[in-house]
């Protein structure tokens, strides 16, 4: 790059040294805790706290949360649908379920660059 330095009424122009390798160190989101599902008549709902860092402190640098759900006894994952909300929203609503099956839910952080561990399952029947 060039940096520009006045002299005399016109610029001269010299090369500036040139920067070493930049490192980006990414720590994954922490693992979501606290997952509850409540399930009522047509609608199942979550609600999880904030992904913290080390310090305990709020992680700020999140894209969103992804919610994960699946029928109970599908443990391969056939059923599985993903849903997501903004990094601000701490709750979800599903509302497409059929009364009386029982859901698997799960939630994970994701940031600019990765996503953190899946949550605790929880299981509600609407």
């Amino acid at each position: 790059s060039l940096v520009e330095f006045p002299t005399a009424g016109f610029a001269e122009s010299r090369p500036t040294p040139a920067a070493g390798p930049v490192k980006l160190i990414n720590i994954p989101p922490g693992k979501v805790q606290n997952l509850v599902a409540a399930g009522a008549s047509g609608v199942v709902t979550l609600k999880w706290d904030a992904v913290k860092d080390a310090s305990g402190n709020v992680v700020r640098d999140l894209v969103r949360y992804t919610i994960s759900r699946r029928e109970k006894g599908d443990d391969a994952g056939l059923t599985e649908q993903l849903f997501w909300v903004e990094p601000d929203v701490l709750q979800y609503f599903d509302t497409e379920v059929t009364p009386g099956l029982t859901y698997v839910y799960r939630v994970r952080a994701v940031d600019f660059v990765s996503e953190g561990a899946w949550s605790d399952e929880k299981e509600a029947t609407p």
